[in-house]
């Protein structure tokens, strides 16, 4: 299968700890340690909405929601659910945003986009030809976040995070050769100030892209 789906939210405004429990009781009790340990409340509802997108994507491809039950991490710590469904997840306050796939490895990352950057404190992540085509650029935030979401994307479908430096692969032409396999990234259109990037071993996916507003995060498709 080539389907790819990706799920992206928002919603900026704090919730209440009376409605937020709705959301809670959604998700099995072993996944809420790790939502709430975060002290900043935006930080805790972007987990939360993360794990929810998961679970409404499970809900639309027709998958048990008794699978967030065996939520887990890798050693590299990519998170997993049993059975053959491939996912990542990513947020950015106040976005979050996840891609599903049957069998097929796949990475995304979102950031928000910003500007006044210092190079600099980059130079360990990206090659020289990155940071040549950063500083050249009409828009140096769009670049930038660009190929750092390609970055991220690709090491999040590998499984390894930055266990591999980011500097060892450029995302220039949005395709890297890793251990014999070739991986593509894809650039997702959404809106100005955001970046999003998705990494595939798929080189013609069907990618369907869906926003998913907070009165629907708990429904079925």
């Amino acid at each position: 299968m080539n389907d790819i789906a990706i799920l992206v939210f928002c919603h900026k405004q704090r919730l209440d700890e009376s409605v937020l429990i709705n959301y809670y009781n959604a998700l099995p009790s072993k996944m809420l340690p790790e939502i709430k340990k975060y002290m900043r409340w935006q930080d805790r509802q972007n987990h939360l909405f993360s794990k929810l997108l998961l679970r409404k994507a499970l809900n639309n491809l027709n998958l048990p929601i008794d699978l967030l039950e065996t939520y887990s991490y890798s050693k590299n710590g990519k998170p997993y659910v049993g059975g053959t469904v491939e996912f990542s997840m990513s947020h950015s306050w106040p976005y979050a945003v996840i891609a599903v796939s049957i069998v097929n490895k796949i990475g995304i990352d979102i950031e928000k986009v910003q500007q006044n950057i210092d190079l600099n404190n980059f130079i360990d992540i990206f090659t020289k030809n990155e940071i040549q085509a950063i500083n050249q650029s009409k828009d140096v935030g769009e670049i930038f976040f660009k190929i750092w979401t390609r970055k991220e994307s690709f090491l999040k479908a590998i499984g390894t995070g930055f266990l591999i430096a980011p500097k060892q692969f450029s995302c220039l032409d949005k395709v890297i050769n890793h251990d014999g396999k070739k991986w593509s990234i894809y650039d997702i259109e959404f809106q100005d100030d955001i970046a999003i990037s998705l990494a595939t071993e798929l080189e013609k996916p069907s990618i369907k892209v869906d926003f998913i507003p907070l009165d629907n995060i708990l429904n079925g498709n």
